[in-house]
């Protein structure tokens, strides 16, 4: 964007800050729940690492936010396109949208600064700002935006514009049902935000269903970096897995080097590979793969899916459930140390002489050990338990409201 004046600058971002927030009673509800989350995390202290808790149910409350926000996302599959830096995620990404039509940024420097999601529809570029704001970008802009131009802003604007959502004419019988995310390479030397990009790619591809790992096979190898990365989100989630080695034009021995970055994805890599390809992102060209071609690996993906909603489902089961644990945990300490003190002052009282303080003050170390605290406990997590899963539904239910009113004005069209 450098050939943009800093008025220019200035208006794109006044026209970001600028963005209205939109109400969504979904989200609304949610961080009133989340509130009361708070709350009673504050209140209990059987939680050993609340602190993780706590960001779990952040990320959660993000995951809720951005299906409410983007409609377009409702039932897709997400699929990452991720990797290092010149790996071509972007012209990888450009060679399926339509000709004459706008283009992801690409370029020998670090470009791809802002995640950007792809789905299929009408021609439409959004950017979205924190808390639900969304606002129409120009192709210029979207076109424009690379490190360089994050650098010079002496801010970082992923703060302002977390993620741009992108719609175009998709061939349909590949991607009705996908939303393919560009994520920034994160290992751009001399950007400023090679850790940022880590961080932001690595958030971003933990959204999705399946990942598409685009190598640089003009590198010859698949770097150390690259397998951190990968075996990093092995251990947080589990993903239909493709790697495409691009730039395979630019290789002489293709076999050779092919043969050596799928030795080290299988040796190497926690995650069990669909396959991989010798791939020209420049001219769609597949030149050799093992397992399956890549086009049979998207086309099986390109499914209508409620994972999504699943997997928020899933997560508040697992934060709760910790919950749940942990304050049985101190319920089954307090009854065995109420038992025991009961043990004791039995004992006590089968003695001649009894000494009656000792015996009252047994009795209230019985009642410092009262479970009724802890029985409430329980009783909140199950109830926010529910309440939070309620408000989930309400999205699968809007969504299905959506695609129903959506059918309607079609038919009443014909």
């Amino acid at each position: 964007m450098s050939e943009f004046s800093h008025k220019e600058i200035f208006d794109f971002v006044s026209l970001a800050l600028a963005a209205q927030k939109e109400e969504n009673e979904i989200v609304k509800e949610y961080r009133e729940l989340y509130t009361r989350f708070i709350e009673f995390a504050n209140e209990e202290d059987a939680m050993d690492h609340e602190a993780d808790q706590i960001l779990k149910m952040q990320k959660i409350g993000e995951n809720i936010e951005m299906v409410a926000n983007f409609q377009s996302i409702y039932g897709k599959r997400i699929g990452a396109v991720a990797g290092g830096f010149s790996a071509g995620k972007s012209s990888f990404l450009n060679g399926f949208l339509p000709p004459n039509t706008v283009k992801l940024p690409e370029a020998i420097e670090a470009k791809t600064a802002i995640p950007c999601y792809i789905t299929c529809g009408a021609e439409s570029i959004s950017g979205h700002t924190p808390g639900g704001g969304k606002f129409t970008m120009t192709k210029e802009y979207f076109e424009s935006i690379s490190h360089d131009f994050l650098a010079s802003l002496k801010f970082n604007l992923k703060d302002i514009i977390p993620y741009i959502t992108l719609s175009e004419p998709l061939d349909e019988n590949m991607f009705k049902n996908l939303c393919l995310i560009d994520t920034p390479g994160y290992n751009a030397d001399g950007s400023g935000f090679s850790d940022k990009d880590f961080e932001t790619s690595m958030n971003h591809v933990l959204k999705a269903d399946f990942l598409i790992w685009m190598a640089n096979m003009e590198d010859g190898i698949i770097s150390g970096t690259d397998v951190k990365f990968l075996n990093r989100l092995a251990q947080e989630k589990e993903f239909d897995f493709y790697v495409v080695a691009n730039k395979a034009n630019l290789v002489n021995d293709k076999e050779g080097v092919f043969n050596d970055m799928k030795n080290v994805i299988k040796r190497k890599v926690d995650i069990e590979c669909s396959g991989i390809c010798a791939y020209n992102s420049m001219t769609n060209e597949e030149y050799m793969y093992d397992g399956v071609h890549l086009k049979d690996f998207i086309h099986e993906q390109n499914i209508a899916s409620s994972k999504m909603y699943n997997e928020i489902e899933n997560a508040i089961d697992e934060v709760f459930d910790a919950y749940k644990d942990a304050e049985l945990s101190v319920k089954k300490e307090y009854d065995e140390n109420r038992a025991l003190l009961k043990n004791i002052d039995l004992e006590m009282m089968k003695k001649k002489g009894v000494d009656e303080d000792k015996s009252t003050d047994i009795k209230k170390l019985q009642q410092y050990f009262s479970t009724d605290k802890l029985d409430g406990y329980l009783t909140t997590i199950e109830n926010l338990r529910k309440d939070f899963k309620k408000c989930v539904g309400k999205l699968k239910i809007k969504e299905e409201t959506d695609k129903l009113d959506s059918s309607q004005a079609i038919n009443s069209i014909f």
